[in-house]
């Protein structure tokens, strides 16, 4: 039997003892097969390959005999003949793509405001429009106790995006991506309470401390005893997780509806971000940061592509700015 104790165990730690997907040899999204199922890959610290399909509602599940990653990146992605260490660049972790569903619903929302023609972009590039972007984007907005109740489109029709945004920027496929992957994550990944943590530090942990001047005032540090509260908290250095018995995700982010209705500044403000490496934590990277002179300590580990801080005062600019941002639509 195929043996990977050396080519990754010894030379690529960082892959051992993680559920992993294959990613499209395009880098775009996750892999799926022609009869609609993922590539779940894990190797164990003996240098055992399982592979598994899994069907995108979870309800059926095969192990695929004998496995190995040259004959995935054959069958699967059309390479002629690839190295372990070639194919490794395609193997990304479930939270992986919840990073990148969030960085095309970034691109899409500044696509969108490009498609409306604004002359100063850089006003859209605010929190007072995450009820313009939430309508765009097809969520129901929210509008509680308002004694006049409005139709969705008009959040953003009055703000002026045009009809030519909404048409063209479909939000569709990161929905149904989204909830595939958390879907998945809440009935196959065991450390609830880590991943629960990870899952906050992307949306909207990692937004906040990069975006937020106020991150650092300890007067408007989150308040509750919710698990919420206790992990926003809990980024910010203080206290742990340890005595916190969680059983199930909690509500906001519990399906893909709650994850992007939750905190829509991460997009609406940004950053653009990914990890450089497959062994970084989001959580445990932010918890690092304790002043703001810090904040750009968070390079060493990650790609950032800051858009609220970028003065794109003109339609052109923000065309230039569209073209660099593209490559955070694909995994790095």
């Amino acid at each position: 039997m195929l043996n990977y104790k050396t080519t990754i165990v010894k030379n690529n730690p960082r892959f051992v003892g993680k559920k992993l997907f294959l990613s499209t040899e395009l880098k775009d999204k996750l892999f799926n097969t022609e009869d609609g199922y993922y590539l779940e890959i894990e190797i164990d610290n003996q240098g055992k390959l399982s592979v598994r399909k899994i069907l995108k509602d979870l309800k059926k599940i095969d192990s695929i005999n004998k496995p190995s990653l040259r004959q995935i990146g054959q069958d699967y992605l059309g390479f002629r003949d690839p190295s372990v260490s070639k194919m490794l660049n395609y193997l990304v972790l479930p939270e992986m793509e919840v990073e990148r569903i969030f960085n095309n619903l970034r691109y899409k929302y500044l696509n969108s405001i490009y498609l409306s023609g604004f002359p100063n972009p850089s006003e859209f590039i605010d929190s007072k429009y995450n009820k313009a972007f939430q309508a765009l984007a097809g969520l129901n907005v929210r509008q509680g106790k308002a004694k006049i109740k409005r139709d969705n489109d008009y959040f953003w029709k009055s703000v002026g995006f045009k009809s030519k945004a909404k048409k063209e920027n479909k939000f569709s496929e990161e929905y149904n991506a989204l909830n595939f992957i958390i879907t998945y994550i809440r009935n196959n990944l065991s450390d609830i309470k880590k991943i629960y943590t990870e899952l906050i530090a992307i949306k909207p942990g990692f937004h906040e401390l990069y975006i937020h001047p106020d991150y650092f005032d300890k007067k408007f540090y989150p308040k509750g005893n919710d698990f919420r509260g206790i992990t926003l908290r809990f980024l910010r250095g203080q206290g742990n997780l340890s005595n916190i018995d969680l059983k199930k995700l909690p509500d906001n982010v519990s399906n893909h509806y709650h994850y992007i209705r939750y905190a829509p500044c991460n997009v609406t403000e940004g950053p653009f971000v990914y990890r450089k490496n497959i062994s970084v934590s989001y959580s445990e990277e932010i918890r690092k940061i304790d002043t703001k002179d810090k904040i750009s300590d968070l390079k060493k580990n990650f790609m950032i592509f800051d858009y609220k801080h970028k003065n794109l005062d003109s339609k052109a600019k923000l065309r230039t700015f569209l073209l660099e941002a593209e490559k955070f639509r694909y995994f790095m």
